[in-house]
């Protein structure tokens, strides 16, 4: 995703299209826990709900890094962030349909892991 000068893009098309999943999916997972009588993820998913939120925050601090370094137009390791953010934001989705579909979660996570 070069532009005229060797100069990147702002924000890839598949951060974008990470941050609607994880918009959409972090909604539902809201209205299954607010609509039925069911506990709270942390009840009942702790370690997963933990993985979450750790891979959300190491997903925002690779994506930051990769930003500051198109900045500093070292492209060879801002590629390799990005690839880096990239894994971290399409693992946070699983984990949340994890949270979400349990079963088709762990087919999702086996998936992952194999590509």
């Amino acid at each position: 995703m070069v532009v005229e000068g060797d100069q990147y893009k702002s924000l890839p098309a598949a951060h974008k299209c990470i941050f609607r999943l994880l918009n959409i999916l972090g909604v539902l997972l809201q209205v299954k826990h607010a609509t039925g009588n069911l506990p709270s993820p942390f009840v009942t998913d702790h370690k997963t709900v933990v993985m979450l939120i750790a891979d959300l925050l190491t997903y925002a601090g690779t994506l930051q890094t990769a930003n500051i370094l198109q900045a500093s137009n070292n492209i060879d390791i801002y590629e390799l962030m990005n690839n880096i953010s990239l894994l971290f934001g399409t693992l946070a989705l699983v984990l949340l349909v994890l949270l979400l579909v349990p079963d088709f979660g762990w087919f999702t996570l086996a998936c992952w892991a194999i590509y």
